[in-house]
């Protein structure tokens, strides 16, 4: 069974850290890695039953931003493009965001 409800309060959270990243990570680029990798973490150990879809779900939105299958989290490719923090922040959350939005959407109440 999903219940959507912690996986709408997740979209919220992420909606906030866009709009207020300097309360959620510091300036370095690690902790922005971290943070991300750490709270994707905590909500699949929240949410275990949902957990392949998921990564699969996450797999296919980081593919369609060009970040095809790599072993590096896209944080790290975007400080190797030369992205400057702030962008890098919305580009992160944004693509964390939209695998949460999508599988809002895509998951039953009931699996």
């Amino acid at each position: 069974m999903t219940d959507q409800q912690p996986i709408q309060n997740i979209i919220s959270v992420l909606e906030s850290m866009l709009l207020r990243p300097n309360m959620y990570v510091s300036d370095d680029f690690p902790a922005i890695e971290n943070f991300l990798n750490g709270f994707s973490i905590a909500c699949m150990v929240c949410l275990a039953e949902i957990k392949n879809h998921y990564y699969r779900t996450e797999a296919q939105v980081r593919a369609e931003a060009g970040f095809y299958g790599a072993a590096l989290h896209p944080v790290t490719l975007m400080i190797e493009q030369g992205l400057e923090r702030d962008e890098i922040i919305q580009k992160a959350v944004a693509l964390e965001l939209e695998t949460w939005k999508r599988l809002l959407v895509e998951l039953p109440d009931h699996e």
